[in-house]
């Protein structure tokens, strides 16, 4: 079950955060890493944690994950200001998207910290966001 193609799916549908990293093919939302010359600001997501969720009558098909998405901008402001973006865009979010059925999305945690791309260092916040999901 790939969680991050429903992660991006809610993200690339988003007003608020394709104002600010672009839509469709263009859109700078990356996984797990962000291509060398890529424009900024842009968004990476990558899975910290997976685990099984245990039921009573054996195997079940949700998993509780934890996700980072880290906002990366020239500046100070621009990285807030995308976080601010991403964190609406997925707080709370229930239901079916890209195939993944979201129980839930929580914002759990965040922080500020310097990310360098190509030698260069670049402001950069992360968000961490608890979801409990299964295939739709």
């Amino acid at each position: 079950m790939n969680i991050g193609n429903g992660i991006y799916n809610i993200l690339v549908n988003n007003a608020g955060v394709t104002a600010l990293v672009g839509s469709g093919a263009n859109s700078r939302i990356y996984p797990l890493m962000i291509p060398q010359k890529a424009a900024l600001p842009a968004v990476i997501y990558l899975m910290t944690s997976c685990q099984p969720f245990p039921t009573k009558t054996g195997v079940s098909s949700a998993s509780h994950y934890l996700f980072d998405l880290v906002c990366i901008a020239e500046t100070y402001d621009g990285g807030i200001a995308l976080a601010d973006a991403v964190r609406s865009a997925l707080d709370g979010i229930k239901g079916s998207k890209g195939g993944i059925t979201f129980q839930h999305i929580i914002w759990q945690d965040s922080r500020d910290e310097a990310v360098t791309i190509a030698g260069i260092e670049k402001f950069g916040h992360t968000l961490t966001f608890e979801l409990r999901a299964k295939e739709s």
